[in-house]
Protein backbone atom coordinates (compact mmCIF):
# COMPACT_ATOMS: atom_id res chain seq x y z
CA UNK A 1 0.00 0.00 0.00
CA UNK A 2 1.39 3.53 -0.99
CA UNK A 3 0.73 6.10 1.48
CA UNK A 4 0.76 9.87 0.85
CA UNK A 5 0.53 12.99 2.58
CA UNK A 6 -1.20 15.84 1.25
CA UNK A 7 -2.63 19.19 2.53
CA UNK A 8 -5.51 21.08 1.55
CA UNK A 9 -5.63 21.87 -2.21
CA UNK A 10 -3.08 19.28 -3.34
CA UNK A 11 -3.53 16.45 -5.35
CA UNK A 12 -2.81 12.86 -6.49
CA UNK A 13 -2.93 11.90 -10.21
CA UNK A 14 -3.26 8.47 -11.58
CA UNK A 15 -2.24 9.08 -15.32
CA UNK A 16 -2.51 6.26 -16.88
CA UNK A 17 -6.35 6.06 -15.29
CA UNK A 18 -6.69 9.78 -15.78
CA UNK A 19 -7.87 10.13 -12.14
CA UNK A 20 -6.91 13.03 -9.93
CA UNK A 21 -8.22 12.92 -6.14
CA UNK A 22 -7.88 15.91 -4.81
CA UNK A 23 -7.85 17.46 -1.16
CA UNK A 24 -10.30 20.29 -0.81
CA UNK A 25 -10.18 20.94 2.57
CA UNK A 26 -9.09 19.88 5.73
CA UNK A 27 -11.27 20.57 9.46
CA UNK A 28 -10.87 18.62 12.42
CA UNK A 29 -10.73 14.65 11.86
CA UNK A 30 -12.43 15.09 8.34
CA UNK A 31 -11.01 15.60 5.11
CA UNK A 32 -13.29 16.76 1.94
CA UNK A 33 -11.85 14.88 -1.74
CA UNK A 34 -13.51 15.18 -4.59
CA UNK A 35 -12.41 12.73 -7.48
CA UNK A 36 -12.00 13.81 -11.09
CA UNK A 37 -12.75 10.56 -13.18
CA UNK A 38 -13.87 9.34 -16.34
CA UNK A 39 -17.43 8.33 -16.23
CA UNK A 40 -17.23 4.76 -16.16
CA UNK A 41 -15.33 4.51 -13.35
CA UNK A 42 -16.84 3.58 -10.06
CA UNK A 43 -16.11 5.61 -7.15
CA UNK A 44 -17.46 4.40 -3.76
CA UNK A 45 -17.44 5.06 -0.08
CA UNK A 46 -15.98 1.96 1.81
CA UNK A 47 -19.17 1.42 3.87
CA UNK A 48 -21.32 1.55 1.09
CA UNK A 49 -20.22 -1.50 -0.99
CA UNK A 50 -21.62 -4.27 0.77
CA UNK A 51 -25.25 -2.78 -0.09
CA UNK A 52 -23.88 -1.77 -3.64
CA UNK A 53 -22.81 -5.20 -4.68
CA UNK A 54 -26.23 -6.41 -3.23
CA UNK A 55 -28.31 -3.62 -5.42
CA UNK A 56 -26.26 -5.00 -8.07
CA UNK A 57 -27.26 -8.36 -7.98
CA UNK A 58 -30.99 -7.26 -7.59
CA UNK A 59 -31.03 -5.28 -10.86
CA UNK A 60 -32.61 -6.72 -14.22
CA UNK A 61 -31.08 -5.42 -17.16
CA UNK A 62 -33.70 -6.81 -19.53
CA UNK A 63 -36.16 -5.13 -17.23
CA UNK A 64 -34.06 -1.73 -17.64
CA UNK A 65 -33.48 -2.03 -20.94
CA UNK A 66 -37.35 -2.19 -21.56
CA UNK A 67 -38.35 0.71 -19.42
CA UNK A 68 -35.51 2.60 -21.35
CA UNK A 69 -37.33 1.43 -24.80
CA UNK A 70 -33.61 0.05 -25.99
CA UNK A 71 -34.60 -3.53 -25.81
Amino acid sequence: MLCLSRKSGESIVLPNQDITITIQKISGNRVCISFDAPREVAIRRSELLPHCAQATESVDTDELYRMMGTE
